[in-house]
C-alpha cells in the first residue's frame, strides 16, 4: 500500500459519498481494513505490527455487520 493508493481511495470515497452513504461507509471500512492489514504484514514482529494483527482478529467475532 502506497500513499497514492490511499489518496485514490479517498477521492473515490468522496465521490461515492455524494450519492450513496451506505456504499461510502463500506468503502471507508475497506480502506481501514486494508491499512491495518498493511501495517500487520509490513511491521510483523514489532509492537505496532502485533497490535494491527490483533485488531484484525475482530473479524472473527460473529455479529451482523450490515446494521451499522
Amino acid at each position: 500500500m502506497r500513499l497514492g493508493e490511499i489518496e485514490e481511495a479517498l477521492e473515490a470515497l468522496r465521490i461515492v459519498a455524494l450519492d450513496d452513504a451506505e456504499v461510502a461507509h463500506e468503502m471507508e471500512d475497506d480502506l481501514y481494513q486494508m491499512f491495518v492489514k498493511y501495517v500487520a504484514h509490513t511491521r510483523e514482529g514489532t509492537v505496532l505490527g502485533d497490535m494491527a494483527a490483533l485488531v484484525l482478529t475482530s473479524q472473527d467475532i460473529k455479529f451482523p455487520r450490515n446494521c451499522a
